[in-house]
């Protein structure tokens, strides 16, 4: 199938890279000055122009924030969309990982296959499995999905199968949040290829296995960046050999104490690339490095450990948790929450918070304990306040279906997710 895309930012730039300029037969921008000019050899046009000569070919939506766009092609009566939000972080990531080249698949080659999911992705894998040599396939349109919708694919695509009724199957495969509501009819299997982090196995590091409940029922603290920490804190932390867990810029305060971590987590793409050597060699016992930089240096350290970083984009209600860090983390767009999921898989059953704020607005920078965190010319990520609270919930509900207890020990601040602890009394 080929597309218009919508949007040649950062995240349509990576969709083309992904689909190939093969299959993308023109652009879709605002900005009128671009009309006529080519990139990758694509057409940029306008959605006038889409209506008179590419009407027949779906858009994907590219940007991040898309309502605006969604109202004006509803306006236009135009269904025949998608959006690049809706589908796994595989396929919308910067990772040059090809999912369709490790993705495991165990299906017999006879079997009834209905994919769940009127989206992207489930057109993706439609077609995936049809170049794996299946045969008996249709997609099964959610509850809500728009008759015009329907419509457009049954008359232009036919020969997909696509369907828009409940028809038995041997398999269900998800493809999207669980969230999303189908009328199913029988008991037949549903499996959830939405979440593909389950079924790649590269993504799985066994050097991490061995620190899996390593301190089974022990105590530990997570130390965060916020403005309320302090370099007595540290000291604190330092003369008690309490286990620590910190992240990100924390490696900024060591000239000033002699205080370490015993764990160190990063995730963000940006951090990882603007300060890789001086992660890789800072004095710390043991580095967990999300995989979201194409970076191989970290083989050469044996205390560095790279992590698959799962960064959802389209689950906005619910948040997962993972309980196995070798093979995931969840991202929740805050490395607090990582370190929580290794805490748990490390045996942790009593984690405290410290220098966790969460006293910023949306969309704001962050502050930190110290004046210098973000040098001259770094770049500084802004805050994504929904999620972050997101993720703090569902850390609590995993705690608390697990036995395991969650304190906050930040002095102030504005996370009241967790019961509050008074840091000095711990001691």
């Amino acid at each position: 199938m080929k597309y218009v895309l919508w949007g040649i930012g950062r995240r349509g730039k990576r969709c083309l890279e992904s689909l190939g300029i093969d299959n993308i037969v023109a652009i879709i921008d605002k900005d009128s000055s671009l009309f006529g000019i080519y990139a990758n050899k694509i057409p940029i046009i306008s959605l006038d122009e889409y209506q008179a000569q590419y009407y027949n070919f779906p858009i994907i939506i590219t940007p991040r924030v898309s309502e605006d766009i969604v109202h004006e092609l509803l306006k236009c009566q135009i269904y025949q969309f998608f959006l690049l939000s809706d589908c796994p972080p595989e396929i919308i990531s910067r990772r040059k990982l090809c999912w369709s080249k490790v993705l495991r698949i165990d299906i017999a080659k006879e079997k009834k296959i209905i994919i769940l999911g009127n989206t992207l992705y489930s057109f993706f894998m439609c077609d995936y499995l049809k170049k794996s040599g299946y045969r008996n396939i249709g997609i099964l349109f959610a509850a809500d999905a728009k008759g015009k919708f329907k419509e457009f694919f049954n008359y232009n695509y036919s020969e997909y199968n696509y369907i828009g009724d409940n028809d038995n199957a041997d398999i269900f495969i998800r493809t999207v949040p669980e969230e999303v509501r189908f009328e199913l009819n029988n008991n037949s299997e549903i499996w959830d290829w939405y979440d593909l982090s389950d079924f790649v196995d590269n993504y799985y590091n066994n050097n991490i296995e061995k620190y899996r409940g390593m301190y089974k029922d022990k105590r530990c603290f997570i130390i965060a960046t916020g403005s309320s920490l302090t370099l007595e804190d540290l000291k604190l932390l330092e003369k008690n050999h309490e286990i620590c867990i910190s992240m990100n810029k924390i490696l900024k305060v060591f000239d000033r104490t002699s205080w370490r971590p015993d764990y160190y987590v990063v995730s963000d793409d940006a951090m990882i690339s603007d300060f890789y050597k001086e992660i890789v060699e800072a004095d710390i016992e043991t580095k967990f490095i999300s995989d979201v930089c194409e970076i191989e240096e970290y083989k050469k350290f044996g205390n560095v450990y790279q992590y698959h970083l799962h960064v959802d984009d389209a689950r906005k209600e619910k948040l997962k948790f993972s309980d196995d860090f070798a093979r995931k983390a969840y991202s929740g767009a805050t490395v607090t929450y990582i370190c929580m999921q290794l805490a748990v898989y490390m045996g942790f059953k009593q984690i405290y918070l410290l220098g966790v704020d969460f006293d910023y607005q949306k969309g704001e920078i962050t502050k930190h304990f110290i004046e210098d965190y973000h040098g001259k010319g770094e770049r500084a990520n802004k805050t994504n306040y929904k999620m972050n609270l997101l993720a703090y919930q569902s850390a609590k509900e995993y705690a608390d279906n697990h036995n395991v207890e969650i304190y906050n020990a930040t002095r102030g601040g504005k996370l009241e997710v967790f019961e509050r602890v008074n840091f000095d009394d711990l001691f």
